[in-house]
């Protein structure tokens, strides 16, 4: 304990020995001088030399006290300074931060609003195309209701964000989820595009914000889409499932882990991916799109979706062939039979 204590003390410290060699020599200085000095006036005077030692003794005290206190009191106005400076620039770092967060944020909701802004812009086109057909007109007024109610959740989750509110999960049916975006996702690929949705029995539910989940669906079955324009074969399945995961880790998920999961792969047979790229893709605004051909993949939002819902995002290409992405999502506990709980994925 006392080793912990002195260590600071003991270890050199250049400004304390520069103001312990000046008070040395500022001391020893005084003492030879004045004692000659006071000898001199004294002259011989044994009483007066006695006062004028005691004399020399109390202002030196007061000057070395007056000294120490100016040293001091300089120190700590410097500590105070470096203190609230050191405040002020954690305030910045976190306003910077802030900022940094919220351009992530507002990168992420141009994508989104684009997305919304083209499902809602595709059914009106149908619903002209058609010429108001009586038969398919509900359907589309619903789909385009669907997409204002997204646009919606959207807004109300920029809100939460700037007022630092915590966001509202809900134990959901992915199965259900997925069955019911599946026509938005269909109109979003387009007519020449084949979707086919793939959902295993029985999953287990998941924690979910629905409306972020299906954004970032949106946005991979968008970017499928794009890679498809030159395949022959285009085509798009979504895959939904449950993973028993031990320790599982990866390059996208380094830390291990383990516990049930429920896995949406979205694969395309499009044009695929390089491997150098595989980092850069979740970067804000990196694109492998044509110039003026979108802002980028969006593939940041999806990545920040994933990890909100504790979870990751994974992804697998091959140049020429087409690509994957696969959703890891945790999920919910439930009590096991024997009335213990299985515990939630780490």
């Amino acid at each position: 304990m006392s080793r912990r204590i002195f260590r600071p003390i003991l270890g050199f410290d250049r400004g304390a020995a520069q103001i312990a060699g000046i008070y040395f020599v500022v001391s020893v200085g005084w003492i030879l001088g004045s004692s000659g000095m006071a000898a001199f006036l004294a002259g011989g005077n044994a009483r007066l030399l006695n006062l004028l030692e005691n004399a020399k003794g109390i202002f030196f005290v007061t000057v070395t006290g007056a000294g120490l206190y100016l040293m001091v009191a300089l120190t700590n106005a410097r500590a105070r300074r470096q203190a609230e400076e050191k405040q002020l620039m954690e305030g910045m770092l976190s306003v910077a931060q802030r900022l940094e967060a919220l351009g992530t944020l507002a990168g992420t909701l141009i994508h989104d609003f684009n997305n919304i802004l083209a499902v809602i812009r595709g059914m009106a086109d149908m619903v002209k195309l058609e010429h108001y057909d009586v038969r398919t007109l509900p359907a589309h007024i619903e789909q385009i209701e669907r997409s204002v109610i997204q646009a919606e959740q959207l807004i109300q989750q920029l809100m939460l964000f700037m007022r630092n509110a915590p966001a509202s999960f809900a134990e959901t049916d992915v199965g259900r989820e997925l069955r019911n975006s599946l026509p938005v996702l269909r109109q979003a690929a387009g007519r020449q595009v084949e979707v086919t949705l793939k959902i295993e029995e029985n999953l287990p539910d998941v924690e979910l914000l629905p409306s972020q989940f299906n954004m970032a669906l949106l946005n991979l079955v968008l970017n499928a889409r794009d890679a498809l324009e030159q395949a022959a074969r285009q085509q798009i399945i979504i895959e939904a499932k449950a993973r028993e995961l031990s320790r599982y880790h990866s390059l996208f998920q380094p830390k291990p882990v383990s516990g049930t999961h429920v896995t949406i792969a979205v694969a395309d047979t499009g044009c695929g991916i390089a491997r150098s790229d595989f980092v850069r893709v979740f970067s804000p605004f990196f694109t492998t799109k044509p110039l003026g051909k979108g802002t980028g993949l969006g593939l940041a939002s999806v990545l920040k979706v994933m990890q909100t819902h504790r979870g990751w995002v994974e992804l697998q290409s091959e140049v020429g062939v087409g690509t994957q992405f696969t959703l890891f999502l945790p999920a919910v506990s439930r009590p096991a039979a024997d009335g213990g709980a299985v515990q939630p994925a780490q």
